[in-house]
């Protein structure tokens, strides 16, 4: 009994072991409630920066597709240049520049996945040429690399105002090899739309 009057009646060890274990268990979800909103705010940040990551590599892999035909006519524009180069190279005599410029110009004509038709037929006649001033053992070597990239040509989408000239240098390579019948057919068809050649066979 107390001063009040009232009587307190013991409490039972189950009670104390309730009132310990509802204390426990408020104390846990006090702790539990920062650690749960600190996981919860690490997992939306991780998502957030997956979001900026992929928006990134989006804008670069687009970026790349719209710079791609402007890289290939940079390309396509120095393998002209160079291809010109080369053409004057041979025209000057100098062989061995022609051959290294056209080399040079059917590379970057193929990055720029543009046709190689005009840097083939260019090496093939600067093997032609490297025929006529080779040697006896070295003609035929030269003649037959000159025709393999002047067929190779053919085949590559040459623009048909130069196949006259094409079939030309082809026709010499072939009858330089011995190859005389077919030379024949081809000289024939190349003459009659290829003045140059006409006077040069004359």
């Amino acid at each position: 009994m107390n001063g009040t009057g009232t009587v307190r009646t013991p409490r039972t060890r189950n009670q104390q072991r309730k009132g310990t274990v509802t204390g426990k268990t408020i104390h846990s979800c006090l702790l539990a409630k920062p650690r749960d909103a600190l996981g919860a705010t690490s997992r939306g940040g991780t998502a957030k920066w997956k979001l900026v990551l992929f928006l990134i590599g989006l804008g670069t892999a687009a970026l790349a597709l719209a710079l791609r035909p402007v890289i290939r006519n940079q390309l396509a524009s120095r393998a002209e240049a160079t291809l010109d180069a080369a053409q004057e190279a041979l025209d000057a005599g100098d062989i061995a520049g022609a051959l290294e410029l056209g080399q040079s110009a059917l590379l970057k004509a193929k990055k720029s996945q543009r046709s190689t038709a005009p840097c083939l037929m260019l090496l093939g006649m600067v093997r032609e040429q490297q025929g006529e001033r080779g040697g006896t053992a070295d003609r035929l070597v030269y003649y037959a690399a000159a025709a393999q990239h002047l067929a190779e040509a053919t085949q590559s989408g040459l623009p048909p105002e130069e196949e006259p000239r094409l079939q030309f240098h082809l026709a010499k390579c072939q009858h330089a090899r011995g190859q005389y019948s077919e030379s024949i057919r081809l000289l024939e068809q190349s003459l009659t739309t290829y003045p140059a050649g006409r006077a040069e066979a004359l």
